[in-house]
């Protein structure tokens, strides 16, 4: 995305043609405390693609204390959020499995370690507010449930007939 060599188009604000690794360097000069915070969430995106079970603790530690060295407010109220979570961020890392993906470029199968995550309880509640909005509100709640069960169980059969006992 931040490819330097790509297409560069016209950005009426700055009156220059530019590319996002232009409009990236043209903002982050605005104001250094923009600098430092970049630089913190790089360090925040390396931390969590090669930390592992052993060694997040003192990696957290280090990204808290960096965070808390900015003297920014919001850095500080972040490195608090993290302080908050800490020994829940530390388990995240936990290997569950592994997953098989294909590399885009290359077209190779690489074998990843996957890592616990609420991927799966966040999907089932965007779900059912996704079930809600579109019935415009239910007045009756079996019919909610049943139909939140229905459409959460990939296994459930329609029958317009009631089962036989």
């Amino acid at each position: 995305m931040f490819d330097v060599e790509r297409e560069r188009k016209y950005n009426s604000h700055f009156k220059s043609y530019m590319n996002y690794s232009d409009l990236r360097k043209k903002i982050l000069e605005i104001n250094n405390d923009l600098t430092i915070c970049y630089s913190l969430k790089l360090e925040l995106v390396d931390f969590y693609s090669k930390s592992t079970i052993d060694n997040a603790k003192v990696n957290l530690e280090n990204l808290i204390r960096s965070c808390i060295d900015t003297n920014i407010e919001e850095m500080i109220a972040f490195s608090n959020n993290l302080i908050n979570w800490k020994q829940e961020i530390i388990n995240s890392f936990t290997i569950v499995g592994t997953e098989y993906k294909v590399e885009a470029d290359k077209g190779q199968v690489v074998i990843c370690n996957k890592k616990v995550n609420n991927a799966i309880i966040e999907n089932r509640n965007k779900i059912i507010k996704c079930i809600k909005n579109n019935a415009n509100g239910y007045t009756n709640w079996l019919r909610f449930r049943n139909r939140v069960m229905y459409v959460l169980d990939p296994n459930a059969i329609f029958s317009l007939e009631p089962k036989e006992k």
